[in-house]
């Protein structure tokens, strides 16, 4: 629709032809009008700006962890508040966020901005949706290892160089410290019982941090000639392991009541790829979609096959291809049956 700005109300053409055509006024912006429309444009953008530098201030302090990871070391060794309390708010924040940045309307924005809008409220939907929808700090352990906000993990502390070892084993320290604090609160919300394979990722990965926490990070500061933050760092490495440890044996223990409902559901799943995704299209469609590329893999699989193993199996076809390989190396036969039999 072609559309005609007056006095800063946007009016069809169509309807504004219609107020001159019966004798109605219609006044024009002028040049002054104009400019100062240009100039509260250009504050608007401004307006923005800010906004986007709040968020992201805000964003680091509610999420220290992923603010630690991005370079942001005056966060160093602290962890989320990850308490029922502490997750309500942070679902509050980021509704309060969501509606500030709604209140930015197109023409506002420049088409940079309207972009970085519309990527803010996506990546918000993301995070309301895995928080008050799905759940998910009470349903899966995965909720604590995020890329995208925070994981409980130490690897900045170890893996990145960006000081000087005995300040990163400062900054580990602290994080240690606040381990058991945090395992309390995860132990609190994870609600049993529990779909078994999510149980099963949560006993693995807690206690592969107990482990890695016991056998490998010591090494990784034992050049740090300071008897004083060693002792320091030991009692705090401790904690940090106990508290690991105590949280495995607690998820192992609720092994015998899993369950295998493990799936969200069609209303969830649907939501969740509009909210993560913006995919829109409904799930029956998206079925057929990925049956219809399933079956154009499939009939490709079957003529590479035909070619590369005439009047062999598309299992034999795999096999001869898994032991296509230099010497020295070996295959597990196990994982090349598995994957067979799923593409089969």
């Amino acid at each position: 629709m072609i559309t005609i700005r007056a006095i800063g109300t946007t009016l069809p053409a169509t309807l504004l032809a219609a107020l001159l055509f019966i004798g109605a006024t219609v006044s024009l912006p002028t040049q002054a009008q104009a400019q100062a429309q240009a100039q509260a444009q250009a504050q608007d953008n401004k307006a923005w700006n800010s906004y986007v530098e709040q968020y992201i201030e805000s964003f680091f302090a509610a999420h220290p962890a992923f603010a630690v990871q991005k370079g942001r070391h005056e966060y160093d060794g602290q962890l989320p508040d990850w308490s029922k309390e502490g997750i309500a708010a942070e679902i509050e924040r980021l509704k309060q966020q969501r509606e500030e940045a709604r209140e930015f309307a197109d023409e506002e924005l420049s088409a940079q901005q309207r972009f970085q809008r519309d990527y803010v409220l996506a990546a918000i939907d993301r995070q309301l949706f895995w928080l008050e929808d799905a759940q998910w700090p009470f349903r899966s352990p995965a909720f604590y290892f995020d890329w995208l906000s925070d994981s409980i993990g130490p690897n900045a502390y170890i893996a990145m160089d960006y000081a000087p070892l005995e300040q990163r084993m400062k900054a580990y320290i602290k994080w240690a410290n606040n381990i058991p604090r945090a395992v309390t609160q995860i132990r609190a919300n994870l609600q049993m019982p529990m779909a078994r394979t999510v149980l099963q990722y949560g006993i693995d990965s807690f206690g592969g941090f107990a482990s890695y926490v016991r056998d490998d990070v010591p090494q990784a500061f034992a050049g740090v000639d300071d008897e004083a933050l060693q002792a320091e760092f030991s009692t705090a490495n401790d904690k940090a392991i106990a508290a690991f440890e105590a949280l495995t044996a607690h998820l192992r223990a609720n092994m015998a009541s899993a369950t295998e409902d493990y799936a969200l559901g069609p209303k969830l799943f649907q939501k969740m790829l509009y909210a993560a995704e913006r995919v829109d299209t409904p799930l029956a469609q998206l079925e057929e979609i990925g049956r219809a590329d399933m079956r154009r893999n499939q009939a490709a699989l079957k003529e590479a096959c035909a070619e590369f193993t005439p009047g062999k199996s598309i299992r034999e076809c795999f096999a001869r291809m898994a032991n296509r390989k230099p010497e020295g190396v070996r295959w597990r036969q196990r994982g090349v049956s598995w994957g067979s039999s799923r593409l089969m």
